[in-house]
């Protein structure tokens, strides 16, 4: 056993691959959890768990409340308003090959949804029936509108605290009826095919994009901060803004005017509009449901759509910070404030002391147009610098 175990440390060292053994090792998983802490104490029992946790999202999920006095506010609140009295307009009709290529990717996955069906048992389905969903999806695209009943989401709660959170520490995981999945991602695909198109995409985000993944996006924010501190005097502030509860809180008007300002397709933007109005969900937890309650922000975690419609809500915001270098990978954002070369450390130093405030100031700005509310205490700040000592000893 110790000279396997010498030999494997030994492979490491040459190929620098610990991936290749800690994989196995390390998988991602979240515990169930067996109740609530609260302010009374511990909630056990499965019905009571599910009515505590629809009475904290039915809050959590509640329309924000814009500012009438802030124009941004009000022409996103015009725009959004103003969708809802034009006529559907059709989508383009939907043919078989799309509905086809969907259910081929489709994941065999056995839990029920909020209709009692699974994607498993759609791929049971024999591909004679293909032509019938075909023809179901064709009347849904001619209506130009996201069908009710697919807008019911069964939503389960994973912990990120142990098995008693409480209830701000739980990730709400939306399982959508399959079969409007289906349609969804039919749709989504002509959506994702629009941004490429019209090269809809900031070189600065990475995640949510085909090619562009999280390595990509540290070896970006590693190679800049190295080549800003190789000079002793150039020290680089990096500030790492995580919104709170990014997902949850997008604002549907400020997203919608996004994309009218970026000139999606106006059948597309009409569709987009539907499916993001009159959403509900339930809580599920073991055999016991809560009540049914209405969605008013966000988008439910487990589309595939919510994930895109983020990036699109967020996409002016490296724009807007321009003068800086920016690093997005998902809802997560990276601010790298770099020094000036011809200036001495010190000098650096309350120049980026006070380039940071405008930074925070930009950031206060987007994030009260947007009413997407950033996580002060999770959003952390990092200096970095090369010291004399340490660049003698490099060049020794």
């Amino acid at each position: 056993m110790e000279e396997r175990n010498k030999a494997k440390m030994e492979r490491i060292t040459e190929n620098n691959n610990i991936w290749k053994y800690a994989k196995p090792s390390f998988r991602p998983f979240a515990p169930p959890f067996k109740g609530l802490s609260t302010n009374q104490g511990r909630i056990t029992n499965p019905k009571d768990i599910a009515d505590t946790l629809a009475n904290h999202y039915e809050q959590h999920f509640s329309t924000p409340q814009h500012d009438v006095l802030n124009q941004t506010h009000q022409q996103a609140a015009d725009v959004f308003n103003n969708l809802a009295y034009l006529p559907t307009i059709p989508l383009t009709q939907i043919k078989y090959e799309e509905v086809l290529q969907e259910w081929k990717k489709m994941l065999p996955k056995k839990s029920s949804d909020s209709t009692g069906t699974s994607a498993f048992i759609l791929k049971k389905l024999p591909i004679e029936y293909l032509t019938t969903i075909t023809i179901l999806f064709n009347k849904c695209a001619s209506n130009g509108a996201f069908f009710d009943a697919g807008k019911i989401a069964k939503t389960i709660c994973l912990s990120k605290d142990g098995l008693y959170p409480t209830e701000n520490k739980l990730r709400p995981i939306s399982l959508l009826p399959n079969l409007a999945k289906w349609f969804e991602r039919i749709i989504h695909n002509r959506i994702i095919q629009w941004c490429h198109d019209h090269n809809i995409a900031v070189d600065e985000q990475s995640g949510f994009t085909k090619g562009r993944r999280l390595q990509t996006r540290i070896l970006s924010i590693v190679e800049n901060l190295r080549l800003t501190v190789a000079a002793c005097n150039r020290p680089a502030l990096t500030i790492f803004v995580d919104f709170l509860s990014a997902f949850d809180r997008m604002w549907y008007p400020a997203l919608i005017k996004n994309l009218k300002e970026l000139e999606m397709p106006l059948d597309l933007l009409k569709w987009i509009h539907s499916w993001l109005r009159n959403r509900y969900l339930y809580i599920s937890y073991g055999e016991a449901n809560s009540r049914i309650i209405k969605m008013n922000v966000g988008a439910p975690q487990g589309s595939v759509l919510a994930a895109t419609l983020f990036k699109l809500h967020i996409h002016f915001l490296p724009s807007l910070l321009a003068e800086f270098n920016t690093h997005l990978f998902a809802d997560d954002l990276a601010i790298v404030i770099p020094g000036s070369l011809e200036k001495r450390f010190s000098m650096n130093i309350d120049e980026i002391e006070k380039r940071a405030e405008v930074v925070m100031g930009k950031l206060a700005k987007f994030a009260q147009d947007t009413l997407l509310a950033i996580n002060v205490n999770k959003t952390k700040a990092l200096l970095a610098y090369t010291s004399r000592r340490n660049l003698a000893g490099a060049y020794s």
